[in-house]
């Protein structure tokens, strides 16, 4: 077993230190089973215990129940959700298949900015394209 495994009986997982960018790693009832450090940093909602349902606004809730209740696996179709936790919006990936423990990864990237940006963008080529029209 490498320096970088943790032994879960027959199976062996990398533990949440090693995992780039903010990662969770949830129970099937959808609470935080544990956290990495960038994800702590992003939210004080976000720490082990806590239902991740509880940090969610809007209709993210709903989609993320649905995934929750999927069993062993999410489709392909609904891997990911846009989510508002706090004031912040991330998209929220979730690993396809469960762990030998039932619990699922779900990583999250913060995107506000970009979502900002991107209707920044929307409004001035709506403006560029008026004075054509």
């Amino acid at each position: 077993m490498s320096v970088q495994e943790v032994d879960m009986g027959s199976h062996r997982v990398i533990p949440m230190a090693a995992l780039p960018g903010a990662v969770l790693r949830i129970t099937p009832d959808g609470r935080i089973e544990d956290l990495n450090q960038s994800a702590d940093e992003l939210d004080a909602c976000l720490e082990p215990g806590m239902a991740l349902l509880d940090c969610l606004s809007g209709p993210s809730r709903s989609t993320l129940q649905s995934q929750l209740d999927a069993a062993g696996t999410i489709p392909e179709e609904v891997c990911e959700l846009e989510a508002r936790i706090g004031k912040r919006l991330y998209r929220m990936t979730f690993a396809r298949s469960t762990c030998p423990d039932g619990t699922r990864f779900v990583q999250l990237v913060d995107i506000t900015d970009y979502r900002r940006l991107s209707e920044r963008i929307a409004v001035n080529e709506q403006r560029f394209r008026s004075l054509f029209s």
